[in-house]
C-alpha cells in the first residue's frame, strides 16, 4: 500500500506530519511519500532537520513543489495541476490535510487533489495542540472540515466542496445547493430546472435569517428570468458572477464576464434588448424603458460593445449640433440647457466612454481570452482606473441605471 500525503506547506505542517507519522506507525504502515506545495519566496532549507527526524521514524521521502515567484494564479493552478499528475500514477492512498497555508494555494491543492485522487483521498483532520489526531472517515463531524467547506463555497469552489462532503451529509439540499452552484457558472440547465434549484435555495434561507427572508425571497423570484433570458435577471448575475471572481482573483475568466457585463449594461441604457436567435435582427426596444435610442437608424447594429457605443456616440454627436453643446471628456459646455431624455444620453456617454474604462475593457482581448498573452493583476485593473477597482466602477453604473443587484446569487447558495 503506497500511501502519499500532499498538502500546502505552512508554519504548522511538521506538526501535522509529526501526527501523520504516529498514526501511520499505530496502524502498522512503514512508507511514506510526502509532497509539499509552497511559494519559492517561502522556501525554507532549514526544515531539512524534520525530514531526518520523520525518515528515520518512518519509511519517508519528501519532495517541495516551488511555485515560481512572479506568475499569475491561471499558472499557479496549472503548475499546481501538473504536479499531483505527476503524483497520480504512484499513489493508492492519499492523505490531504486540511492545513493553514497561504489561501489560494491551499485551496488550489485541496480542489485539484480531491478531483484527481477522487476514489484515493482520505482526508486528514489534525487541530494543533490536541494530542489525538484521526482520519475522516472516524472523525467527520470534526468542525475542521465544515470550516474548509466553508472556505471552498465561498471561494465557488462549488463542486470540490460538493466532492469533499459525498456521503458525509444527509441533508440532500446541501448537495443540491452545491450543484445548483456549480452549474449556475456556466448557466446549463432548463427553466424547470432553474426553478426546482430557486425553491429549494429559497425554502433553505427562510430557516436562516427571518428577517431578511423576504426580501431575499423576493430578490430570488426576480431570478427565475435568467433562466428565459430575462435581462435584469442576466445583468444580476453577470454583476454577482464578477464579483465573486475578482473577490478570488480569477482575473482572466473575470475580464470575460465584467466586459460582458459592460456589454448588457450598455444594452440595457440604451433602451435596447436582444432575443437570442442568431438569424434576422436581434434587437427590440426593452418594455419599460424611460428613455430609449430609436431602432430604426440602427441597421448595421450588431452585438458588440463598440457598435452600442457607436450608436450613442452618433446620438451625442446630434445632440451637440442640436443644441450647441459640447459633450467631451476632457470638457462639457452646456448641459444644463438640456432635456433630461438629453442629458441622460451624454451622462450615460461619460459614465461609459471613460479613457480609464475604455483601457480596462481592451484589456479582455490582450488576455488569453481573447487569444493574447497578457498576464493580469488586481494592481494593474485598479492603477487603470486610478485606485478604483473594477467593480466600484460597475457599481457606478449599475446604481445610475438602477440595475445593481440587491444580493449576490451565489452568496444566497
Amino acid at each position: 500500500m503506497r500511501w502519499v500525503l500532499v498538502d500546502a506547506w505552512s508554519d504548522r505542517s511538521a506538526e501535522v506530519i509529526d501526527a501523520v507519522v504516529e498514526e501511520m506507525l499505530v496502524r502498522g504502515f512503514r512508507s511514506l511519500a510526502i509532497h509539499f506545495f509552497l511559494h519559492e519566496s517561502e522556501w525554507h532549507r532549514n526544515e531539512r532537520k524534520r525530514w531526518d527526524e520523520w525518515t528515520s521514524a518512518i519509511e519517508a521521502t519528501v519532495e517541495w513543489h516551488l511555485v515560481p515567484h512572479g506568475i499569475g494564479l491561471a499558472e499557479q493552478l496549472e503548475f499546481v495541476r501538473s504536479r499531483l499528475r505527476g503524483i497520480k500514477e504512484g499513489a493508492d492512498r492519499v492523505l490531504l490535510p486540511l492545513g493553514r497555508g497561504e489561501a489560494n494555494l491551499q485551496q488550489m491543492v485541496a480542489h485539484e487533489a480531491v478531483q484527481l485522487f477522487a476514489d484515493k483521498t482520505v482526508v486528514w483532520l489534525e487541530e494543533l495542540g490536541i494530542e489525538s489526531a484521526g482520519w475522516a472517515n472516524a472523525y467527520i463531524r470534526n468542525e475542521d472540515i465544515y470550516h474548509h467547506v466553508d472556505e471552498l463555497i465561498a471561494a465557488g469552489n462549488f463542486h470540490a466542496a460538493q466532492r469533499l462532503l459525498e456521503g458525509k451529509v444527509n441533508d440532500e439540499r446541501i448537495q443540491t445547493l452545491l450543484e445548483f452552484g456549480e452549474r449556475l457558472k456556466s448557466l446549463r440547465f432548463s427553466p424547470k430546472e432553474f426553478e426546482c434549484y430557486l425553491t429549494v435555495l429559497k425554502e433553505s434561507l427562510s430557516h436562516i435569517d427571518r428577517e431578511e427572508a423576504e426580501k431575499e425571497a423576493a430578490f430570488i423570484e426576480q431570478m427565475k428570468g435568467l433562466a428565459t433570458g430575462e435581462q435584469r435577471a442576466f445583468l444580476f448575475f453577470l454583476h454577482s458572477y464578477a464579483e465573486l471572481l475578482y473577490e478570488q482573483q480569477e482575473l482572466i475568466d473575470f475580464i470575460v464576464i465584467y466586459y460582458r457585463l459592460a456589454e448588457e449594461a450598455l444594452l440595457y441604457a440604451l433602451g435596447w434588448d436582444a432575443h437570442d436567435e442568431e438569424r434576422g435582427f436581434p434587437f427590440f426596444d426593452r418594455p419599460g424603458a424611460q428613455y430609449r435610442l430609436p431602432l430604426g437608424k440602427q441597421k448595421r447594429l450588431t452585438r458588440h460593445f463598440h457598435r452600442y457605443m457607436k450608436a450613442l456616440s452618433q446620438e451625442v454627436r446630434e445632440m451637440e449640433r442640436r443644441e450647441n453643446v459640447r459633450i467631451r471628456r476632457d470638457r462639457c459646455v452646456g448641459l444644463e440647457r438640456l432635456s433630461s431624455r438629453d442629458r441622460y444620453f451624454a451622462d450615460l456617454y461619460l459614465l461609459f466612454n471613460e479613457k480609464a474604462f475604455e483601457s480596462l475593457l481592451d484589456l479582455r482581448h490582450e488576455g488569453v481570452s481573447g487569444h493574447g498573452f497578457a498576464d493580469f493583476s488586481a494592481e494593474m485593473f485598479e492603477g487603470l482606473l486610478g485606485g478604483e477597482t473594477p467593480m466600484q466602477k460597475m457599481n457606478r453604473i449599475c446604481d445610475y441605471l438602477g440595475i445593481w443587484p440587491a444580493y449576490s446569487i451565489f452568496r444566497l447558495i
